[in-house]
C-alpha cells in the first residue's frame, strides 16, 4: 500500500472504533457507505486529471482556459410544446409542480426510454463509425 492508502485505512480503523457501539439504520449505512465510496472516487478522479494536467502542452492550455460560469437556476419547462401540454392537462398547476416536472419526471422519462432504445442506439452507431468502441 501507499503512504495514501495507510492513511485512508488508518483513518476507516478509527471511525470505526469511535462507532463500534452504534447501530446504524440500513438507509443511514447505505448513505454513509455512499459518502465514503464518493471520497474515495475523489481521490482518484484528483490523481488522474492532476496527471493529465501535468502532460505539455495539454496542461498549460487547460490551465489557462477561463473558468466557464454556467447559469445557477434551472429553467422550469425548457420545452414549450411540452409546457403547453401540461398546462392543458393541468392548467392551474403551481410553479412547483412544473419545477417538478422538468427537473425529476421528465429526466425520468427521458432516462427510461434512452435505456429502452440503447441496443438500437448501439447497433447504428456500430455502422456509422465502424470499429467504433464503447466505454
Amino acid at each position: 500500500l501507499k503512504a495514501s492508502d495507510k492513511s485512508i485505512l488508518l483513518s476507516l480503523d478509527i471511525l470505526i472504533d469511535c462507532f463500534k457501539e452504534v447501530r446504524w439504520t440500513r438507509f443511514i449505512e447505505l448513505r454513509l457507505q455512499a459518502l465514503w465510496a464518493m471520497r474515495k472516487t475523489t481521490g482518484i478522479m484528483q490523481a488522474i486529471c492532476n496527471k493529465f494536467l501535468a502532460m505539455e502542452p495539454f496542461g498549460s492550455m487547460l490551465r489557462a482556459q477561463e473558468d466557464i460560469k454556467g447559469p445557477s437556476e434551472q429553467l422550469v419547462l425548457r420545452r414549450e410544446d411540452l409546457a403547453k401540454l401540461i398546462r392543458g392537462l393541468a392548467p392551474n398547476a403551481s410553479e412547483s409542480y412544473l419545477r417538478s416536472v422538468d427537473q425529476k419526471a421528465l429526466p425520468e422519462l427521458l432516462k427510461s426510454l434512452s435505456t429502452e432504445g440503447y441496443p438500437e442506439f448501439h447497433a447504428h452507431f456500430g455502422v456509422v463509425i465502424p470499429g467504433g468502441r464503447t466505454y
